[in-house]
């Protein structure tokens, strides 16, 4: 009896035709994209998302719409195509095998039945020969039959190795059937975009990126795609005119005009103190829209969600400073000085740093820098750089019979290790407690080594650090000590605030 083959199911998919669309254009805006596509199919492929359809010239309709998918890697998928034609091949031929088996077992049942009526020694030995060919014929093929299954064991793999990445690749299209042949389509999408600068620290280089923002399940083709700091939409215009007030006031009163109105202003008089009004905070949007910028990139692109385009190089230079914070932060930080030096004003955007085999995301550029314009980065965790705080003394003194102030002394100490490979130069950040009370009375009494801040200015505003260079797997103690008189009926404590 015949073994069954195993049949293996792929999934269906298939190729956008290069003939679907000729010349592609995207234009991505700050509110939406639209695509432009030269064609003369009157079959045409456009994303399931897509909206406001135009055909040219006009008066071509659609006369069918079908939703379907495809895959947008022509070489992986030809891949995956002529696998599974080998695999149909080769499960044919197994099939073929199979009944040249059952021809040849067919032949076997009938040499034993002939067999069974031998007597003489010379036919016994005819058929056993002829039995034994019959079985080398069997055995041959069977070895035949399993080495074909082991090599479509391993075209399977290699399918299932590539399903997912093609599953990835694969999206959703309206196929749209036309009454006649078209010049062009467009059609709009929601997208946006984002700057993303990826800045080399050891080259003091940044490439200017652009991330695109599309719907899910969403890829355009494109050969030519313009980024624009515009918005396609246009801003509504209020076309209400205010009314204009004229107001009268003693002679100290000056009128002053601004592009806001007309602002109040009195000179400053010995019977009335005007209150100074606080100025408005600055409010930045992402992209000011003083700036119009486009870029025009050109090349062979399959555009999806989060894609990434690179619109330059731009020269910057940085400058590397180290810093620990034991009072609040168990590792060193690294903030990173980064100077515009190139010709352009760099927009808002997210930062990514490549920093010798690591990378830092999460940045962000919030507010345009403009040409020799410096920006600091947020402190960056460096792993091989600790900062340890212990406490070396907590003694309360407490006053005598004849009354007194309670004496509270307080010792701690900073171990600063680093453990990269290279010496570094390193700021170390500390502070005293501020007496919120004048019966409070701080005084410092060790700061070790020196310093950076003189013992008056340490006094005034509570923050001291030192500066000190670690080579690498060095270490290095930093002593403070200070003491805290207070009225023995207060209670002391302290809490940290921003």
């Amino acid at each position: 009896m015949r073994r069954a083959i195993k049949i293996v199911v792929f999934i269906t998919l298939a190729l956008i035709t290069k003939a679907s669309l000729a010349s592609t254009t995207l234009f991505v805006y700050r509110d939406l994209a639209v695509v432009e596509s030269e064609t003369t199919n009157e079959k045409v492929l456009i994303p399931k998302e897509s909206y406001d359809l135009e055909i040219f010239p006009k008066g071509i309709t659609v006369i069918e719409e079908n939703e379907t998918n495809y895959c947008i890697d022509k070489d992986l998928f030809s891949k995956y195509l002529s696998l599974s034609n080998e695999i149909s091949t080769i499960n044919n031929e197994i099939s073929q095998i199979f009944d040249e088996i059952s021809i040849y077992s067919n032949k076997m049942l009938i040499l034993i039945e002939m067999a069974k009526s031998v007597q003489s020694s010379k036919d016994i030995d005819t058929y056993f020969n002829k039995s034994e060919s019959i079985q080398k014929e069997i055995i041959v093929r069977e070895n035949k039959i399993n080495d074909l299954r082991k090599e479509v064991a391993e075209k399977i793999k290699e399918i299932e190795k590539i399903t997912p990445k093609i599953k990835s690749l694969t999206f959703s299209y309206r196929e749209l059937i036309l009454s006649g042949k078209p010049q062009k389509i467009s059609y709009k999408i929601n997208g946006q975009w984002s700057l993303k600068y990826v800045i080399n620290i050891n080259e003091n280089t940044a490439r200017l990126k652009v991330k695109l923002k599309l719907p899910e399940e969403t890829s355009i083709g494109a050969n030519e795609v313009f980024i624009t700091t515009s918005q396609y939409t246009p801003e509504i215009v209020n076309t209400e005119l205010l009314k204009l007030y004229g107001y009268l006031r003693e002679k100290e009163t000056i009128l002053k005009y601004s592009p806001k109105g007309v602002v109040k202003s009195l000179q400053e008089s010995p019977s009335e103190e005007i209150p100074e009004e606080e100025p408005e905070s600055p409010q930045f949007e992402e992209i000011p829209s003083s700036y119009n910028i486009t870029w025009n990139i050109k090349g062979n692109f399959s555009i999806t969600n989060q894609y990434e385009l690179l619109l330059d190089k731009l020269n910057i230079s940085t400058s590397k400073n180290y810093l620990a914070i034991p009072s609040k932060y168990k590792n060193g930080l690294l903030v990173l000085e980064i100077s515009n030096t190139s010709p352009l004003t760099l927009l808002p955007g997210e930062i990514e740093i490549n920093l010798d085999k690591e990378t830092s995301k999460g940045l962000y550029l919030k507010e345009a820098l403009p040409q020799n314009g410096v920006f600091r980065t947020d402190g960056i965790v460096v792993e091989e750089l600790t900062a340890k705080k212990e406490l070396l003394q907590d003694r309360i003194e407490n006053p005598g019979i004849l009354g007194g102030n309670v004496k509270n002394l307080k010792s701690f100490k900073n171990i600063i290790k680093n453990s990269t490979s290279e010496e570094i130069t390193l700021q170390v950040l500390e502070r005293l407690p501020i007496a919120s009370d004048n019966r409070i009375n701080i005084n410092i009494t060790q700061i070790s080594p020196k310093p950076n801040e003189e013992m008056n200015s340490i006094k005034t505003n509570s923050i001291f650090s030192w500066t000190i260079k670690l080579k690498p797997n060095e270490e290095k103690e930093l002593i403070y000590s200070y003491s805290v008189e207070y009225p023995k009926n207060l209670i002391y404590y302290e809490e940290e605030t921003e």
